[in-house]
């Protein structure tokens, strides 16, 4: 196994153009030889001595390879006794297409994957109020996305389902979760967040699962595979919501908030700085969400979902309507409607009104790890130093209400300054009665369906209000 770490330690000594090579070189034979002799060993108990040997060999090349080549650079210099500049530093266009530590832990998993035909698929569960029935997502292009088998597969994560008449819509939405989640406060923390992390997509895999498919199985012990339909959208999306009225099989609407340039996964930490003055992150804001660097956009995308488009495979976006607000629209991410509908509770049909809530534009969550990860964001709608500057002076967050076909913000209420408003949820009036009109929308005896009723937030509020009211504020 030390082979491994040896070969890889030495790669990294020439990918890193001899600079500082020797320490990387020592420091790659070692950890490298380290993490493929630990994984070798347990493929070789596993499965057995040599493949066990080669395995371990070549994890070791690829992360003493790495490791020879950050240690390398983290420890040379370029002979003018400056600091060479990293191989995929953050002003490389590379950055969002492939990182270097993340390129090669992956491609470490993947080949043990491979081997070991570990189970790494997506399944959808059916219940009725009896047994479980549980559908096994397969690429309808029956592409050999991976080496064991061609079920879909998840890289970021994926927390919701959305329904229409004939489909199911899932998404794999922009909130990497991996190793780094784990690493904070560690005296290491910032090289070790550099090596693990996992930088959002900044396109979004929609997956589009026909409900035809889901039927009941006769042995509720094994499962079946059905075809999920997998279509691109551009720009990030953390949450998203369909109409229920798919045209007969034919079209769904989506309509989304694209959080752009905003890794929400991420939270203040110690060992980040503020910018662009380069502060220290106050003790009191650690572990807050961390600041966005472009403005979100609301987004309506209409996608194409006849017999003659899944017979090819293909779903197609045939409209998308995009839209923002300076004042508003600010790392919009939750949402709420009138989701009671008469009789049955039923969805509604065509979503008339959105409620979003932002987060707004904050100086205090603004960062240099953000600003590095996203200085060369390929959708960018607002220049990034105009960002820093409008963060400066400071944007409230705010609840909005979101006409959903046009897209126009047609009422808010702005919170007041250092209070963060979250998790909206929309209370219908007591009392109401009437029937839903057709469309999922309109007037009701008592008022218009989507706004008869109130919006309940959960507010972050200023730890000096706290503490002289002893006392919450409900908005």
């Amino acid at each position: 196994m030390l082979l491994g770490g040896f070969i890889g330690g030495f790669v990294g000594w020439l990918l890193d153009k001899f600079r500082g090579g020797f320490i990387g070189l020592l420091l790659g034979v070692f950890i490298g030889g380290f993490i493929g002799g630990f994984v070798g060993g347990f493929i070789g108990w596993f499965l057995g001595g040599f493949i066990g040997l080669l395995l371990g060999g070549f994890i070791g090349l690829l992360l003493g390879g790495f490791i020879g080549l950050l240690l390398g650079w983290l420890t040379g210099d370029d002979g003018d006794g400056t600091q060479p500049k990293p191989p995929f530093a953050p002003s490389d266009p590379l950055i969002n297409k492939i990182q270097t530590g993340e390129f090669y832990l992956r491609l470490s998993f993947e080949v043990v994957s491979a081997v070991l035909c570990q189970e790494n698929s997506v399944y959808l569960i059916k219940w009725k109020g009896d047994q479980l029935h549980k559908y096994k997502l397969v690429d309808s292009n029956n592409n050999p996305i991976k080496i064991c088998n061609k079920s879909i597969k998840i890289q970021q994560s994926m927390h919701q389902i959305g329904v229409t008449e004939n489909f199911l819509v899932l998404a794999d939405t922009s909130f990497t979760v991996g190793i780094e989640q784990i690493i904070n406060n560690l005296l290491v923390t910032k090289p070790l967040r550099q090596l693990f992390r996992i930088i959002p997509s900044q396109n979004n895999s929609i997956y589009i699962v026909d409900r035809k498919q889901l039927e009941d199985l006769e042995d509720v012990e094994e499962y079946k595979e059905v075809e999920a339909y997998k279509v691109e959208i551009p720009r990030e999306i953390s949450h998203f919501i369909v109409d229920y009225y798919d045209n007969n099989g034919q079209k769904i609407t989506l309509h989304a908030a694209h959080i752009c340039a905003w890794d929400i996964a991420q939270w203040l930490r110690k060992g980040d700085k503020l910018v662009p003055e380069n502060h220290e992150i106050p003790d009191d804001l650690l572990g807050m969400q961390i600041g966005e660097m472009d403005i979100s956009l609301m987004g309506r995308h209409v996608i194409d979902v006849s017999p003659e488009k899944l017979n090819q495979g293909k779903p197609e976006i045939t409209s998308t309507n995009l839209s923002c607000n300076t004042f508003f629209t600010w790392a919009s991410g939750l949402y709420t409607y009138d989701d009671e509908q008469f009789p049955g509770h039923t969805p509604p049909e065509k979503l008339d009104k959105i409620y979003w809530s932002s987060l707004g534009l904050w100086e205090e969550l603004t960062t240099k790890f953000m600003y590095d990860q996203y200085e060369n964001y390929e959708y960018r709608t607002i220049e990034l130093n105009k960002v820093l500057e409008l963060a400066k002076k400071g944007i409230p967050s705010c609840l909005y209400k979101l006409d959903a076909e046009s897209l126009t913000i047609e009422d808010y209420y702005k919170f007041p300054r250092s209070h963060i408003g979250f998790s909206p949820q929309f209370v219908p009036k007591e009392g109401r009665t009437g029937s839903a009109p057709d469309g999922g929308s309109g007037s009701y005896p008592d008022g218009d369906s989507s706004t008869d009723g109130y919006i309940v937030c959960v507010v972050f509020t200023p730890i000096e209000e706290v503490d002289r009211t002893s006392s919450r504020t409900l908005f």
